[in-house]
């Protein structure tokens, strides 16, 4: 029997990437009321519970308009990371497609892509090295882990924001146990057999800027303060849910030490420095699609690709 041609090279899910407050999920659940879709998302802090209104979580509307998968499923004592994601998004879109829908992997953490579409190298080293050198760097500085990481592994670096402790120090882990770095070895990884339509959301920095700012003020009126100060009432600050991005800061104005007026401007610094490593990822990011945010046609186009992968 010869083997459907058109079977074999249709995606097995579609990607929808772009920066942070690039307009993402609005076009996913635009998209939804055109396409049998369901969405599984692949940001890195919306997956924590509790975190509703700073990680801009979609609202009980766009989830009840199209499912989302990946989100709310995690406690904020605990880690997650890109192998875990690559699994658990692989096995969501597995059971969309068996119920005859088209997954739609929608997010901005581009490394959690990367390694869902690549693949992960196997680490070179044992879990009690791994232990040993996690034990060494629990005492270095976020600066140190920074320096050091930039002498290392340059690369892997420029793609993981200045605050973020947990991956800095991952990803030094790795370079520390193995000799070698991580760019190095996802090179020389064996890549899964998954097949993608890519879709990139592409944003002029002006733009960008304006759209984190308006929803930095949004965020922060809806009531972003109110939800860490109940937060910290039951959970301890150091938890890593609250590394999440701008968490720290809202936290440091609950207790006295960042007044009110300058909590914005953190927040935003801080969201286009993220976004600027997102673009990084996203520049090295294959893309079958690339949609400027705001496009009046970019509904239809989307859904007229995407028609086509599912067909």
């Amino acid at each position: 029997m010869v083997a459907d041609t058109r079977e074999s090279a249709r995606p097995h899910a579609a990607l929808l990437f772009g920066p942070t407050a690039s307009g993402k999920t609005a076009l996913a659940v635009d998209v939804s009321r055109h396409l049998a879709i369901e969405v599984v998302s692949a940001d890195s802090r919306q997956i924590y519970r509790h975190l509703d209104v700073g990680t801009a979580k979609p609202t009980q509307q766009e989830r009840a308009a199209v499912p989302h998968h990946l989100v709310d499923f995690l406690e904020l004592h605990e880690t997650y990371n890109a192998a875990r994601f690559a699994e658990d998004a692989w096995r969501a879109c597995a059971a969309i497609r068996a119920r005859g829908r088209l997954p739609l992997i929608v997010g901005g953490a581009g490394f959690y892509l990367h390694v869902l579409r690549e693949g992960l190298f196997e680490a070179p080293f044992s879990s009690e090295t791994m232990h040993e050198v996690r034990r060494e760097l629990q005492s270095w500085s976020l600066e140190a882990l920074r320096d050091e990481l930039e002498r290392r592994d340059p690369e892997r670096r420029r793609a993981i924001h200045d605050n973020d402790r947990y991956r800095l120090a991952r990803a030094l882990e790795i370079c520390m146990a193995s000799g070698s770095n991580v760019t190095a070895l996802t090179a020389a990884r064996r890549r899964p057999e998954r097949r993608f339509f890519a879709c990139r959301l592409q944003v002029e920095r002006a733009e960008l800027h304006r759209n984190i700012e308006r929803r930095t003020a949004k965020l922060l009126e809806g009531g972003w303060i109110d939800e860490v100060r109940d937060l910290l009432v039951r959970y301890d600050a150091a938890l890593p849910g609250f590394d999440s991005l701008g968490y720290p800061h809202v936290i440091q104005h609950l207790r006295g030490a960042l007044e009110r007026a300058a909590l914005d401007e953190c927040i935003n610094r801080d969201t286009r420095r993220f976004a600027r490593h997102q673009e990084t990822w996203f520049r090295k990011t294959p893309a079958q699609l690339t949609l400027a945010a705001g496009e009046d046609d970019n509904v239809e186009r989307l859904v007229r690709a995407l028609g086509a992968c599912a067909a």
